[in-house]
């Protein structure tokens, strides 16, 4: 593990994107203001941490504040923890991640199907491997059943030493295996609501929410899933798993599901993650002239049925069974109609390079997240978003027209 220096650690100061202060009430402009004064030192203390594998007690400690979410306010399932480290312990851990990363990258130790938190991959690559995959099936006159597994709270419940083992495995030894045991003991976190803090408490497993390494970490705990068994085709972002099976016959794949299942569930269990098998869709992929009766299909999951579905969420993007993409861009249809009205109501309060503001806020992205993907769907449905596209013009560019457009758009 190479020493850090302070134009490493300079760069990593400048680069903090954290906006709120830590524990330690030291707001993360402050730090940035004095870098060129204080990474020197801050140099010297990383360098003593590398070298020794003891991170300083004082960077493990979070603050955590509810976020309400929607629903009943009494309940505390309602709300959502956003967990504050202070922005040293970035630093620290920036640099670390730099180090950990570029040694997986040069050993080319990470899963080729996992895209999530990687530089260079994204969820557009995953559905690309994912869809792909089932294209490839559709050529050959094979269908494709995908497994979409739903992990409960599975950043909260990794195994701090089956992650140990996992990165001395991985050929993580001495002084920096030292040093990520270290970093993930003795972590503790207290809750603040309303100006009012509680006692602080232990965290006995998960990765450190709101930190910059627990989500490599989490993705390298993951990272073996895919050998547990050699007859699926796995498609992995963060959590978000999916498996693949591809036959013939849709009682040849359905068997093989059912027989290579068990095996993923033992991982799962070996590792100490819950699968949610109620909250896991199984989808039948299929070209759209073979018919094929999804309840004579059966999957079962440690005695529990795993529901059929025509359609599925996955990385944000509506997958069909025969990927005609119609549910998804009806979907975006139904979000652009609220786009459009909102800006119908603003146009005559608002000048035009607000409006314009709102159009890339409201209706461009729904246009361009993973169109790669959907963006070849049959021309019927892709009207449906050029009409809305097109309303959105007038309505920034020339109101005087939207009653003879909307007469287009209803016929």
């Amino acid at each position: 593990m190479y020493p850090t220096s302070p134009i490493e650690v300079l760069n990593c100061v400048n680069n903090l994107t954290t906006s709120s202060a830590g524990i330690d009430d030291i707001h993360p402009k402050v730090v940035k203001a004095v870098s060129h004064i204080v990474s020197p030192v801050l140099s010297h203390i990383i360098n003593l941490s590398f070298i020794t594998g003891v991170v300083p007690a004082d960077l493990k400690a979070a603050r955590v504040t509810p976020i309400f979410k929607s629903g009943d306010p009494k309940s505390k399932g309602n709300y959502r923890p956003i967990s504050v480290l202070n922005c040293f312990s970035k630093i620290f851990e920036k640099l670390m991640f730099n180090r950990l990363f570029d040694y997986f990258s040069k050993y080319n130790l990470f899963f080729s199907s996992q895209y999530g938190f990687l530089p260079g991959r994204s969820t557009s690559h995953a559905l690309l491997h994912f869809t792909n995959n089932i294209l490839s099936a559709f050529e050959g006159k094979q269908i494709a059943c995908g497994i979409f597994l739903d992990l409960s709270k599975a950043f909260d419940t990794l195994d701090h030493n089956i992650l140990v083992n996992k990165l001395q495995h991985y050929g993580i030894r001495g002084t920096a295996l030292a040093w990520f045991s270290n970093y993930l003991s003795n972590r503790k976190q207290c809750v603040n609501v309303n100006g009012n803090s509680s006692e602080f408490l232990n965290i006995t497993t998960g990765v450190p929410q709101g930190s910059i390494l627990g989500p490599l970490l989490f993705i390298i705990y993951v990272n073996d899933l895919y050998r547990c068994t050699d007859n699926f085709t796995f498609t992995l972002y963060a959590d978000d798993t999916n498996i693949l099976c591809i036959g013939k016959h849709p009682d040849q794949v359905i068997a093989t599901v059912n027989h290579e299942m068990p095996k993923v569930i033992n991982w799962f269990k070996s590792n100490r993650l819950h699968l949610n098998k109620k909250k896991t869709i199984a989808v039948l992929f299929r070209p759209i002239q073979k018919q094929i009766d999804d309840a004579s299909l059966h999957i079962s999951i440690d005695m529990q049925t795993i529901n059929f579905s025509n359609c599925v969420k996955f990385l944000g993007v509506t997958i069909d069974t025969n990927l005609s993409w119609s549910v998804h861009i009806n979907n975006i249809v139904s979000k652009l109609s609220k786009g459009v009205g909102v800006i119908s109501r603003l146009r005559h309060t608002l000048p035009t390079n607000l409006l314009i503001k709102i159009y890339y806020i409201l209706i461009m992205p729904y246009l361009t997240y993973c169109c790669v993907i959907w963006g070849n769907s049959a021309l019927t449905h892709l009207k449906k978003l050029l009409l809305f596209r097109k309303s959105a013009f007038v309505l920034l560019l020339n109101p005087i027209l939207l009653p003879t457009l909307n007469r287009s758009i209803i016929n």
